[in-house]
């Protein structure tokens, strides 16, 4: 990913894995790609091993809270849109607080849908919207609680490496 970095996608046509190079391709020739996720920026919404995503290809200017299929290098990456602009788009994976500018032409597609065990969720569902609006609404108070869980990560690793050194020392 960096959340969701297409990893294994699945074309139209029953099922054949295709490489993220091929991708383009398939979104193109078939109008839509099934992938597996693979990473943690989509954390809670996506998982790896868990969730299966139906990607369309992008037929217009995406909207904010769209989740935008787009090229990074050589990479595909699943992450929100957070905010549109003359030239392109700002997006953010749900587990992520580093913004990311897109620009039109690297967005290629959209999600449309979740799989997830045998269970279909549409973007349009009610459950879905409630989600992005809880996720949006908290993002400062997330960004702050993983601040402040990195600061003390880094004093205990000061703490615990400086106790180490004190005692290799005696």
């Amino acid at each position: 990913m960096s959340l969701s970095t297409c990893r294994r996608v699945f074309c139209g046509d029953g099922g054949t894995e295709i490489s993220s190079a091929d991708t383009e391709n398939a979104l193109r020739k078939e109008g839509f790609v099934l992938s597996a996720t693979h990473g943690t920026s989509m954390r809670p919404l996506l998982r790896t091993g868990r969730d299966v995503v139906l990607v369309r290809v992008k037929k217009e200017r995406l909207k904010e809270n769209d989740v935008a299929l787009y090229r990074r290098g050589d990479r595909l990456v699943l992450h929100r849109v957070v905010k549109v602009t003359e030239e392109g788009y700002e997006t953010l994976g749900d587990n992520t607080f580093v913004p990311e500018f897109v620009s039109e032409e690297n967005a290629i597609g959209v999600m449309t849908e979740i799989l997830r065990k045998r269970k279909t969720l549409l973007v349009t569902d009610k459950r879905y919207l409630r989600y992005v609006s809880r996720i949006r609404k908290t993002f400062r108070i997330r960004r702050f609680l993983a601040r402040i869980r990195s600061l003390f990560a880094a004093v205990g690793r000061r703490i615990f490496s400086r106790g180490k050194t004190e005692i290799s020392q005696k």
